[in-house]
This record gives C-alpha cells, structure tokens and sequence, in this order.
C-alpha cells in the first residue's frame, strides 16, 4: 500500500478543517431562521396551529415592560375548607403547575365560570380529601419603585360560596 505524501496529507487535513466550522455554521443558521420564522407566526399567524414550531419559541419571552406606578397584578386564591378556617390556596393543593394555575382555577374566579371551576373542586377534592365551602380571589398589585417592589391596594375580585345547592357568585365591594 502507498502512503499518502505529505501534500496529500496536509492538503486533506486543511478540507477536514474548514468542513467542521462551516458545518456547525449552517446548523447555526438555519436554527435562528427557524426560530425567526417562529416569531413571525407569532406574530402574523401564518400557521394557526400553537406548538406547530417547537421546539423554537413563537412569542416574546416578555410581553411588555412594567413602569414606575404602573400595577403588576398578583392574584390571591383563598379557599375555606369545610369545618375549617380560611387559606391561601397554591398550585400544588390542586395537583397543577404555577401556569395551569393560573389558567385554570386563577381565571375561572375572575370570569365567574362555573363548569370549569367544578372540575378544579374536583382535583382539589382528590389530592387533599377535603371539600371547599367557599372561594375567594384577590389581586395583591404592586408596582415598582426606585428601590423595589411597592404594594398596592388589595382588592376581593371575586368569591363563591359552594355550600350544597348551587354555588353563589359575589363581586369585591
């Protein structure tokens, strides 16, 4: 068998060289065109499907900033357990993440939607055997400031009373 000469040698190593780089360049690129063409679905809806372009991310990651006196709402849910005295209710009494909480029982308080609301009694019922006699939602706002966070009013937006008929919706005052 011939060797290579060292021409030939070089001459190969410096092809593998360049080939390396420009291979991991290409990968790079076409991963900030996906992921611009994500936001631009975000943004115009070409594909109205959501989740069509994960892993690539198709909103910004912050909405908007927050300035100086205006409110950050943070809701509140409490919960009154039946025979018991009243609690903050979190995420995992419900057995759901700090997002579905959100999504979930968070936004049927504040429309005052029933149907969805049942099915979170229901998860609540399951994970801590125990019934909710009432429900109230309220908004902790805060705002920032020069050297931090500075609370708000607090206000009730809603609250239920879940006794045994039909639950009774009330407003904050």
């Amino acid at each position: 068998m011939r060797r290579p000469a060292s021409a030939d040698l070089s001459a190969q190593t410096e092809a593998i060289s360049w080939r390396k780089p420009a291979a991991i360049s290409v990968v790079i690129l076409v991963c900030l065109t996906l992921q611009a063409v994500a936001v631009l679905n975000g943004l115009f809806h070409f594909v109205p499907e959501r989740g069509y372009t994960w892993p690539f991310l198709d909103y910004p990651m912050y909405k908007h900033s927050h300035r100086q006196g205006e409110p950050i709402d943070q809701f509140v849910l409490y919960g009154t357990i039946a025979g018991s005295t009243e609690r903050v209710l979190r995420a995992d009494d419900f057995d759901l993440n700090d997002w579905k909480f959100m999504a979930g029982p968070l936004k049927a308080m504040r429309n005052q939607d029933e149907e969805n609301l049942r099915l979170y009694l229901e998860l609540f019922r399951r994970r801590n055997h125990q019934e909710l006699a009432a429900l109230r939602l309220e908004t902790h706002p805060v705002t920032p400031g020069p050297e931090g966070p500075i609370s708000l009013p607090q206000a009730v937006l809603s609250t239920v009373e879940l006794g045994t008929g039909e639950p009774r919706w009330g407003k904050g005052p």
